[in-house]
């Protein structure tokens, strides 16, 4: 089997090497890691390339302008061959055990989508990485209704199946050839799952989520202005008729 990592950057110099390193040092060694580069404006390209110089199993692909963060994660997941899919942010660190321990877990329960714990710091100091295996994990299936519900679920903590990487291809191509927004990627491939596939949830805390001041959901984070409910609203309303989009294609698309 062979595993592949979009990673999608934009001006991560700061924290980009901590992530890749986390990734180079996995137990499980055979994957490719595609870095799709949003015209960073810092040092980014030339870090991902000093690591490309180094190991043959990262491609570096550079974008001519700027597409934003959903757009730049279907370019790097363009240029995937594997087998089973991760999604990779440019400022996390992943467990070493993370890509092995997804793989046995979607084994058992022949997942489409399969999503791991993670936990969150601001300060590696305050990291504690015994927690990872700190408890059995603990493997339940999701449904479509607490997908939409908790609309909260990220990419970077998902491992999906080929045959979902294609149907989430084809839907992304429907959307985007008709110029319909997309609100987020993780959000299309949660929501797409748990209507046509198989969606389990694993209570292993597999990745260390990096929280600082450049974080692209930074601005939903604050709960006390008026300005960030408001645009949490937005932000449902936006969910809610791209899911009924997605619904009413389901039969455009075989099912999975």
């Amino acid at each position: 089997m062979k595993v592949s990592i979009a990673m999608a950057v934009y001006n991560g110099e700061k924290y980009i090497s901590r992530q890749i390193n986390s990734i180079l040092s996995q137990t499980f060694t055979n994957f490719e890691l595609v870095i799709s580069d949003d015209n960073s404006t810092d040092g980014t390209v030339e870090i991902c390339r000093n690591f490309q110089i180094k190991d043959s199993r990262i491609t570096l692909v550079k974008n001519s302008g700027k597409r934003g963060f959903v757009s730049n994660f279907f370019n790097a997941l363009s240029y995937c061959r594997g087998d089973l899919f991760f999604l990779s942010d440019q400022d996390d660190i992943w467990v070493n055990t993370k890509i092995e321990r997804m793989i046995e877990s979607q084994k058992k329960t022949n997942a489409d989508l399969l999503i791991h714990d993670l936990q969150e710091f601001s300060d590696e100091k305050e990291l504690k990485y015994s927690l990872s295996n700190s408890k059995d994990e603990d493997i339940e299936p999701l449904s479509f209704y607490t997908v939409f519900s908790q609309c909260s679920y990220p990419g970077l903590v998902m491992c999906f199946t080929q045959q979902l990487y294609c149907k989430i291809i084809e839907q992304y191509n429907f959307f985007t050839e008709r110029k319909l927004e997309i609100p987020s990627h993780d959000w299309m491939i949660s929501l797409y799952a748990s209507l046509n596939g198989k969606v389990y949830h694993s209570s292993s805390i597999l990745l260390y989520h990096r929280r600082h001041e450049n974080n692209v959901t930074k601005e939903l984070r604050d709960e006390t202005t008026v300005n960030t409910r408001l645009h949490k609203i937005a932000v449902l309303k936006k969910h809610f008729f791209f899911a009924k989009m997605l619904i009413s294609n389901r039969n455009i698309f075989q099912h999975l």
